[in-house]
């Protein structure tokens, strides 16, 4: 259900991918449990949903949530975090909402790190933090 939901977003109808999504997210939490990793997929899916219509605050609450069963499940260093798209989701979200600069380096960096621990990739968060703005001093406050 969730391939044929995003197959909808595809193809342009993101209300029908959202209301499949949401459907397969309930049989998702039915089936394994509400911690369980599929479920995490689920609400990736939904989560990006809801970022594509617009609600760029639900699309955050989901991946965050997400995130936190993921890192439950894989432990908080496993390159399936970057599988399954929480942490790059993540940052474009923080990116969306102009709340980047701070958060959005702080995923890439972890992003980074796992992918040099998991593939011994010659990545390094320095190369990343090329491409974020800098933050100044008054945007800290």
């Amino acid at each position: 259900m969730r391939s044929i939901g995003n197959v909808y977003g595809c193809l342009g109808d993101v209300k029908a991918k959202r209301d499949l999504l949401e459907r397969a997210l309930t049989i998702k939490q039915r089936e394994f449990g509400a911690e369980h990793a599929e479920v995490a997929k689920a609400l990736v899916s939904l989560g990006n949903a809801y970022g594509d219509l617009g609600n760029v605050d639900h699309q955050k609450e989901l991946l965050e949530k997400a995130l936190c069963i993921q890192e439950r499940h894989f432990g908080s260093d496993h390159w399936e975090l970057l599988g399954l798209s929480s942490l790059t989701g993540l940052s474009m979200v923080y990116d969306r909402m102009r709340d980047f600069h701070r958060k959005k380096a702080e995923l890439l960096e972890k992003s980074v790190s796992i992918m040099e621990r998991s593939f011994g990739c010659c990545l390094s968060a320095r190369r990343i933090n090329d491409h974020i703005p800098q933050q100044t001093t008054d945007e800290m406050d």
